[in-house]
């Protein structure tokens, strides 16, 4: 075999997955999947290194795409889907000797049937040997690996035998941009309308479950009836077979995230700006009776012209406190690092989002978060509200800005902030200097 090919390494990812060498791993069949996009074999492998890299996610995602492309891989996804989350997943890959040795098989040049034992053994002894220390293979694997995924990972396909989706008819897939809890986010052409738009595909394990896709339905249902300038517009829902999607606004720019890990930490200036189309949104969301429930950087868009947009409020919520009555969840949402310490107990009120709000302002100006250690650790330092005020470590910061974000970090909510205008208000009669 070729150095680079496809065969070789599957081959060698199979065997690294069976030495528990998942991280390795994980970059070869990455990399077969970027030279053979069409590659079962290579998204198998890929999911037996995220099950033991405990990418759960990821590894549904994996394995249903496998299935898409070889039926013989469907009864493996669909074991996956029904196991409880706690479930120990490498149990799905007890067989893939096998599995992927024969996938891998069928992808090499020959059509004649081998024996599996070969391959298992030839992998075993490519990692024994040392063959991918060759500097030209382990570059090619490397730059395979080290794409982003939207260039690894390839668009939906129909199943095999199917009749065409009606849904992807109407849209041409572009990239995968995303993935998260909820769904799979494509950037896709409207070829009606002849504009590009985002499509968020709901996960299996979602549309499976007859209450968690009801769930998600509705609460896409109440952000579709939002419309602001300053959050990203549904343009609508729409179920096709046992498939759902939300078809929604495109922004081209990076989320506040990107541009903190980009530059460490933000003046206040351009930290105002971006604070004001978020508290804008939320302002206009909280008199809707719309909590966002999943507010943070990650969710914060800034398009190529400055103009910000809060997105993904896919896990908002329609908050009942008209008169003064807060919602309770069996399921808790959110990012754990900017949840408030009711939120995490499944109250649902718009303080939460406010508390939010306080997170990411001081992560955008010091470049890191209040409360970090351990799940158990983190709620425990909100709860007696302990972090380190931003003015011990950044010179000039106003004593205004930690006053605020202390306001905002109040572990009880009747002590905090009450509306985004007022979080706004306070954040720009800051002086800049």
């Amino acid at each position: 075999m070729a150095p680079g090919s496809v065969p070789l390494l599957n081959t060698r990812a199979m065997a690294l997955n069976r030495l528990r060498d998942f991280s390795e791993g994980f970059r070869d069949a990455a990399a077969a999947i970027g030279l053979q996009p069409q590659s079962a074999a290579g998204y198998v492998n890929r999911a037996h290194s995220e099950s033991g890299l405990d990418r759960r996610g990821e590894m549904l995602e994996d394995l249903r795409r496998a299935a898409e492309l070889d039926p013989k891989f469907r009864e493996k996804y669909e074991a996956a889907v029904r196991l409880p989350e706690d479930s120990d997943t490498a149990l799905l890959f007890d067989d893939l000797v096998g599995a992927g040795g024969a996938a891998a098989a069928a992808e090499a040049p020959a059509r004649r049937s081998l024996p599996l034992w070969p391959f298992a053994l030839a992998g075993l002894l490519l990692v024994g040997f040392g063959v991918f220390s060759s500097p030209g293979i382990r570059e090619r694997t490397t730059q395979f690996f080290s794409r982003a995924p939207a260039d690894v990972r390839s668009a939906p396909a129909a199943e095999p035998g199917a009749p065409p989706s009606a849904f992807w008819g109407r849209y041409e897939v572009r990239r995968e941009i995303a993935e998260g809890g909820m769904g799979v986010v494509y950037e896709a052409f409207d070829r009606g309308l002849e504009r590009r738009v985002a499509v968020k595909k709901m996960r299996d394990e979602i549309r499976l479950n007859r209450r968690e896709r009801e769930r998600f339905l509705n609460e896409a249902r109440t952000v579709a009836k939002l419309h602001h300038p300053n959050i990203v517009e549904i343009y609508s829902i729409e179920e096709d077979g046992d498939d759902a999607y939300l078809v929604f606004e495109y922004v081209e720019g990076r989320t506040l995230h990107e541009i903190i890990q980009e530059q460490g930490r933000l003046s206040l200036a351009p930290v105002k700006h971006v604070f004001l189309g978020v508290c804008s949104a939320l302002e206009y969301a909280h008199g809707q009776g719309v909590v966002h429930r999943d507010l943070k950087p990650a969710n914060i868009m800034v398009d190529k012209n400055g103009a910000v947009k809060v997105m993904d409020f896919g896990v908002a919520r329609q908050a009942a406190d008209a008169a003064g009555n807060h919602n309770q969840t069996n399921t808790v949402i959110g990012t754990l690092p900017y949840m408030a310490p009711e939120q995490e107990e499944g109250v649902v009120r718009r303080e939460a989002d406010i508390y939010a709000l306080g997170v990411c302002l001081y992560e955008a100006l010091s470049g890191d978060l209040p409360f970090k250690g351990s799940p158990g650790a983190a709620l425990l330092s909100k709860r007696d509200a302990k972090y380190a005020p931003l003015g011990r470590s950044i010179g000039g910061l106003p004593e205004a800005v930690d006053r605020l974000i202390g306001r905002a970090l109040q572990p009880d909510p009747e002590q905090r902030i009450h509306s985004a205008r007022e979080f706004f208000q306070e954040l720009d009669h800051a002086p800049n200097s």
